[in-house]
C-alpha cells in the first residue's frame, strides 16, 4: 500500500479545525490544512465520505521532521504520544455522511523545536464494502505541535 504524499496548504484562520472529503476509489483530492496544535488544544479532523461505500479513516504515525521543508518525518522520532485520542483515532462512515476525530495535546509533551515541532502523519482509507471494495489507500499530510 504505497502513501501518497498530501502536502497539506498552511494553517487557516481556525487552525485546530481541519478537514477533507474522501471521494471515489478513497481519493483525497484537497489536503487538510495544516494543524496548529498548543498546549492543551484539541484538534478536529472533520471528515466527509462521498466514495460511494463505507469507509474508516484511521489517522497515525505522528512523526518529527527535521525541518519545515522536509516532506515527511523521521521515522525513529514519532510524536504519537503528543495526543490523547477523546474517543479513538479511526471513525467509520456510510456512504454521505460527515464525522469527526478529536485529540487533545498533552500539556506534558514537550516541543524540542524553538517555535514548534512540524510533523507528518498518515491518514489511512479503508474501504469497508462487501462487493467491490476498493484498495487501502494512505495519505501523508503535515501539521505543527506549538509549545
Amino acid at each position: 500500500m504505497p502513501t501518497v504524499k498530501l502536502p497539506s496548504p498552511p494553517a487557516t484562520s481556525n487552525p485546530n479545525i481541519v478537514g477533507f472529503t474522501v471521494g471515489p476509489d478513497g481519493a483525497i483530492r484537497d489536503a487538510p490544512a495544516k494543524f496548529h496544535a498548543h498546549r492543551n488544544d484539541f484538534v478536529i479532523w472533520l471528515i466527509g465520505n462521498t466514495s460511494g461505500q463505507k469507509i474508516a479513516v484511521s489517522l497515525s504515525d505522528f512523526l518529527r521532521k527535521d525541518s519545515d521543508s522536509d516532506l515527511k518525518g523521521q521515522a525513529d522520532d514519532p510524536v504519537d504520544n503528543a495526543f490523547s485520542w477523546l474517543v479513538s483515532n479511526t471513525v467509520e462512515l456510510e456512504d454521505g455522511e460527515a464525522r469527526f476525530i478529536a485529540a487533545r495535546r498533552d500539556p506534558a509533551f514537550q516541543i524540542r523545536g524553538l517555535f514548534h515541532d512540524a510533523v507528518s502523519y498518515t491518514i489511512q482509507v479503508r474501504s469497508l464494502a462487501n462487493q467491490n471494495p476498493f484498495p487501502t489507500v494512505t495519505y501523508d499530510p503535515d501539521g505543527d505541535i506549538k509549545p
